[in-house]
């Protein structure tokens, strides 16, 4: 099925009206893209984004899980889940920010554990970020760690919002932004 199609039978879904009455409406409309196995599959993720953002959309979510090619499997291909999956991640926000070009929101899902890859998810592009696992490894106070994390990498690094921060690292940086040490973290409680 062509990516025409399959973006025409996801538009096709909506209530009487279709998409034009959706937007219409005033109401954001998201859209959840897959994952890929191969640079078929990337080709036409990318070419629904292209023809979803003409569209209108006003944002994406990526995949909590991402396929990973394995022959010995009856598929062909296994999933992974988790922190092993960041750098993916962090590419696939790149990816659709440049294919968008930053005209839609995106929602990052699969490997944030830490302020730190908070800090890179949104400079690479992302409008907010998902944590799941980071609740099974870190506990109930995990999105509290992670935005005073956040907070205290932005005062290191001189970022003043989270606005300014989005998007500012487009290309893949040389080192990864450092982790918030325990000073960084007693600035920002002594703030607040």
């Amino acid at each position: 099925m062509a990516v025409e199609d399959l973006t025409r039978n996801a538009v096709d879904v909506l209530p009487e009206g279709g998409l034009e009455q959706k937007l219409a409406l005033g109401r954001p409309l998201r859209v959840k893209l897959d994952s890929y196995v191969d640079e078929g599959q990337r080709a036409q993720r990318l070419t629904m984004l292209e023809l979803l953002t003409a569209y209108g959309i006003d944002g994406v979510a990526l995949p909590t899980n991402h396929l990973v090619p394995e022959p010995g499997l009856s598929r062909g291909f296994g999933n992974i889940a988790g922190g092993p999956l960041f750098e993916r991640t962090l590419d696939y926000v790149r990816l659709v920010r440049e294919a968008s070009k930053g005209r839609v929101a995106i929602h990052a899902r699969g490997g944030i554990f830490t302020g730190a890859q908070a800090f890179e998810a949104i400079a690479a592009g992302a409008s907010t970020v998902e944590i799941y696992s980071a609740l099974v490894y870190r506990g109930w106070e995990a999105a509290k760690l992670i935005n005073l994390e956040l907070l205290a990498i932005m005062a290191r690094e001189r970022v003043d919002s989270v606005e300014a921060l989005r998007g500012a690292r487009t290309q893949r940086p040389a080192e990864p932004v450092a982790e918030a040490g325990e000073a960084d973290l007693e600035r920002v409680l002594a703030r607040s």
